[in-house]
Order: structure tokens, then sequence, then C-alpha cells
């Protein structure tokens, strides 16, 4: 009777430690997401509802009246493709949709598509009232990094 205990908080065991394995880089991946916004910005966090309104475009002004301006990496990127799937909740394609929806019903600016995080990062530190986002290990130098759940 104390051996099958044993045999099943073995199995317990060995289930929770894969579990973790598979888990571990989706976390990873999540938590290494940095929204960047220009220095000069007064936004500190965003949270999930803001983001989307920003990055959907449907927000085009920061609380203190400014601008917003909207910079993306190229929707096959895929870091792109993460940043939309993992904090925004969509595909790049339904984003996409979105944008174009706006942009040619005349309703918002589209948004100024970089080619990589590095651009991305120069740009926002340069440009009032940039929003981005970056996933890899580069520079947060010139820009400020938002909180967000």
């Amino acid at each position: 009777m104390h051996l099958l205990s044993d045999m099943r908080f073995c199995r317990l065991c060995r289930l929770l430690i894969l579990l973790s394995g598979l888990l571990a880089p989706c976390l990873a991946s999540a938590a290494s997401t940095r929204v960047i916004v220009h220095p000069d910005s007064n936004v500190v966090s965003l949270d999930s509802v803001a983001l989307q309104g920003i990055f959907t475009l449907r927000d085009q002004q920061w609380p203190d009246g400014r601008p917003i301006r909207l910079l993306v990496l190229p929707d096959q990127a895929a870091a792109h493709q993460q940043f939309c799937r993992e904090i925004l909740g969509v595909f790049p394609h339904q984003l996409r949709r979105i944008w174009d929806r706006r942009v040619f019903s005349g309703l918002a600016p589209a948004p100024r598509v970089v080619a990589d995080e590095e651009t991305m990062r120069r740009q926002v530190a340069t440009t009032p009232g940039a929003i981005g986002y970056l996933l890899h290990e580069i520079s947060n130098e010139g820009v400020r990094v938002v909180l967000f759940p």
C-alpha cells in the first residue's frame, strides 16, 4: 500500500516537472515584452484595454492631448506576431484588418512600420508621442518602459 502511494507521488512530480518545462518559455517570453514610449511622455502604466485601444487605432491621443504616434514591426516579423498574440490577444492579420478599416475610412492615420527592434527603439526615442514595443534584449536607452499587467 505504501509503495503504491509513493509511485503515485512520483508520477505526480514528473507531471508537474513536465508541465513547468512546457510553460516556462511562454511565461518567459511574455515577461520579456516591453512597451516603450517617448521619454517626455507622462504615461507610467497602461492596462490591457488601453493597449488594445492604442494598437487598434481607436485611441489617438494621450491623456494630455498629444497625438499618439504608433510604431510597429512588419506583419511577418516574429516579434510582431508574438506581441499581437500574447499582449493584444489577436493574430497579426486581424490587427491589419482593423488598421485597414480605420485608415481607409479616414478615422486614423496608419501606424509607422519600422524595420527592426533597434530602429523601433531609436524612432520611439526621437518621436514625441511615440509608442512601440520590444521583445528582445535591446537597450532601453532613450525611451521609457511602460508597466502593463
